[in-house]
C-alpha cells in the first residue's frame, strides 16, 4: 500500500507531523479473509485521504503563501491589477502586519527575487500591507483562473441540472435562450453532494428482483396465541386485523416501526376462521366453527353476535367475504352453501348451490369479481361456477386446468384476470372474459413453483404482483410478476422466517405486505416500489 504513491510534505510541517501519526497498515496474514485484508487497506487508505485530500477548511490559503516561482520571473512590466475582493470577510487580520517593512531592493544574498514586487527601480520598501497586495497579484498573474472550484455565494439564475427523474432538464425558457445563444449559468449538481438515490423510483415495477425490506412484525406487540388465519387491511391501508383460533380479534395501526395495538375483542365462543371488514370499513365480519357469526363496529366499538340465519340449522362457516361493491356478504357454510347475506340487516338474501347437493358441489372456496356483480365459487372437483348476483343463479361453468381440484380462487382489483389455485400446487391465471364464456379457457401463465395445495391467493392493488401460499408445506410462498408471468426469484430467501404461511394480505395506499404463520406471527414487509402509492 505504501509504495503506491508518495506524498511530499516538505513544505508543510504540519501535515508531516500528521503523516508521522498515521500507523502503517497492520501486517497482511495468510490466514485473513479477503474481506478482511480489503478492510485493512481502505482503513488505512482512508487515514491518508484525510490528510491529503483536506476539507475546504482545513487547505491553506494560497493568499497566506509566498510563491517563490513566481518571483523568479523576469518580466519588469506593471504588475496587473487584482479583480474585485470576495464578499467574504477573513477570519482573522493580523495588526501587525501594517507595521512591517520588506526590504525589495535586492540587495541582500537570496533576496534579488522581491525586485520584481517594485513599481519603480527606485523603490526599496514596502508595507506589510503592500507587500501581501503585491503577492497577490504576482500569484495572480502567472496562475491560471480557479473561479471553477469556488462556491456560489448566491442562488444561481436556473438550475440546468437535476435529479435523474426522466424528466428534461432544461425548461423552455432556457432552451430558449439557448437557441439564442445565450450561455447558461450552471450551478453546482446537488446530487454529488449527498448519498441519496440518484435515480428515482422506476414507474415500471422491475420483473426479476423484488425489492422488499422487512420491518417490526405487524402484530409484535401482542400475537396470536395460536396460529394466524386472518390478516385484513382496512380500506385506507393503516389499520389491520389479525384473528385465529384463540377466539380475539385485534386491531393494529401500522406504521412499520412500533405497530400500536389499538384494541383487542374476546369472543369466548367463536374460533375465528376468517375474518374481514365492510366495503366502507366501518364494520368487521368474523366466522369460525359455530353456529352464530359476529360483527364489530369500529365506531361505536360494539361486539354484535349473530344467531345464525333464518331458515338455516348450519353449525359452522369457514369464510366470509365482502362483495367489493358493498351491501352484500358471501358466507361459505361447512354444508357446502354459500349464503348471501345483506351487510346492512345481517339477514339471509339468497343461498347459491348447485343442483345435487352432495359434497362434490360443495364450496370450498370463493371470490368475488372486481365490480361485485358476479361470485366465482369451486368445489371438490376443478369445475369453477360463475353466479351473477343481479339474478342469482349460475350462469356458467367452466373447468380449470391446474389439478383435480380447486383450492383458491382470486380476482385482480382492475377486473381483468381470475387465478385459481389447485391442490397439486399449481396457480393457472386467466383472462376474466374468457373465464365467462369458455368451457376450457386457456391460461395466459401456469406457475408450477408449489407442491401442496394452494390455500392462499392474493392480488396486489395494483394487479401487478400475485401472492399465493400453502399452509402445508414450510415456506410455500411465492410473489409472481403479473405482467412479466413469472415468479420473483431473490424472494423469499432461505432465512425468511415465513414457517407455516396461513394468510397473505396487501395493503392499499402503502406498499405493506402481511404475511400470517403458524406462530401467531403477522410478518410485515416493506415492497419497495411501491412505498410512495
Amino acid at each position: 500500500m505504501d509504495d503506491i504513491f508518495e506524498i511530499d510534505a516538505s513544505g508543510d510541517s504540519d501535515l508531516r507531523l500528521k503523516l508521522a501519526r498515521v500507523p502503517k497498515p497492520h501486517k497482511l496474514t495468510p490466514k485473513m479473509t479477503t474481506k478482511q485484508k480489503r478492510r485493512r487497506l481502505l482503513e488505512h487508505e482512508k487515514e491518508l485521504s484525510e490528510l491529503v485530500f483536506q476539507s475546504s477548511a482545513d487547505v491553506p490559503d494560497a493568499d497566506d503563501e509566498e510563491q517563490p516561482e513566481a518571483l523568479d520571473s523576469d518580466d519588469d512590466d506593471a504588475l496587473p491589477v487584482l479583480p474585485q475582493a470576495s464578499s467574504l470577510q477573513a477570519a482573522w487580520v493580523d495588526e501587525d502586519d501594517e507595521d512591517q517593512i520588506i526590504d525589495v531592493s535586492g540587495n541582500d544574498k537570496g533576496k534579488s527575487r522581491l525586485r520584481k514586487l517594485r513599481t519603480s527601480r527606485a523603490q526599496t520598501a514596502l508595507g506589510g500591507a503592500e507587500y501581501a497586495a503585491k503577492l497577490r497579484q504576482q500569484f495572480s498573474s502567472v496562475n491560471p483562473d480557479v473561479s471553477w472550484a469556488a462556491l456560489p455565494d448566491k442562488p444561481a439564475r436556473r438550475a440546468k441540472h437535476t435529479r435523474f427523474d426522466g424528466e428534461a432538464a432544461v425548461d423552455a425558457e432556457g432552451a430558449r435562450e439557448e437557441a439564442a445563444g445565450v450561455e447558461e449559468e450552471e450551478e453546482p449538481i446537488d446530487f454529488l453532494r449527498s448519498a441519496e438515490p440518484v435515480f428515482g423510483v422506476s414507474a415500471t415495477l422491475p420483473r426479476d428482483v423484488l425489492s422488499v425490506r422487512r420491518l417490526t412484525d405487524l402484530n409484535a406487540q401482542e400475537r396470536n396465541v395460536s396460529l394466524t388465519q386472518a390478516v385484513e387491511w382496512h380500506p385506507n391501508g393503516k389499520l389491520a386485523l389479525t384473528a385465529g383460533p384463540d377466539k380475539t380479534l385485534r386491531l393494529f395501526r401500522t406504521d412499520g416501526a412500533d405497530n400500536p395495538k389499538l384494541q383487542s375483542i374476546h369472543l369466548p365462543k367463536l374460533p375465528i376462521q376468517s375474518a374481514t371488514f365492510s366495503h366502507d370499513g366501518a364494520q368487521v365480519f368474523m366466522v369460525g366453527r359455530a353456529k352464530h357469526w359476529a360483527v364489530f363496529d369500529l365506531h361505536s366499538g360494539a361486539v354484535h353476535a349473530i344467531p345464525g340465519l333464518a331458515g338455516r340449522t348450519d353449525k359452522a362457516f369457514h369464510t366470509v367475504l365482502a362483495c367489493p361493491a358493498g351491501g352484500t356478504l358471501a358466507l361459505l357454510a361447512e354444508s357446502g352453501a354459500v349464503l348471501l347475506v345483506s351487510a346492512a340487516s345481517k339477514q339471509l338474501i339468497a343461498t347459491l348451490q348447485p343442483a345435487g347437493g352432495g359434497s362434490k358441489f360443495a364450496t370450498q372456496c370463493s371470490c368475488f369479481s372486481a365490480d361485485g356483480e358476479y361470485l366465482y365459487t369451486s368445489g371438490e372437483g376443478s369445475t369453477v361456477r360463475v353466479w351473477d348476483l343481479r339474478r342469482r343463479c349460475c350462469v356458467h361453468t367452466w373447468s380449470d386446468r391446474g389439478g383435480l381440484r380447486v383450492t383458491s380462487l382470486a380476482a385482480s382489483p382492475d377486473g381483468a384476470q381470475l387465478a385459481a389455485g389447485s391442490d397439486s400446487g399449481a396457480v393457472n391465471l386467466y383472462r376474466t372474459a374468457d373465464a365467462q364464456l369458455q368451457a376450457k379457457p386457456r391460461s395466459l401463465k401456469e406457475f408450477l413453483n408449489l407442491t401442496s395445495a394452494v390455500t392462499t391467493l392474493a392480488y396486489h392493488p395494483s394487479s401487478e404482483l400475485l401472492g399465493f401460499a400453502s399452509k402445508y408445506t414450510r415456506r410455500a410462498m411465492r410473489v409472481a410478476h403479473v405482467a412479466a408471468g413469472q415468479v420473483f426469484a431473490n424472494w423469499p430467501t432461505g432465512r425468511s422466517p415465513l414457517n407455516y404461511v396461513q394468510a397473505t394480505a396487501f395493503a392499499p395506499h402503502s406498499g405493506y405486505m402481511a404475511i400470517g404463520n403458524d406462530q401467531g406471527k403477522v410478518l410485515l414487509y416493506q415492497l419497495n416500489h411501491f412505498a410512495g402509492m
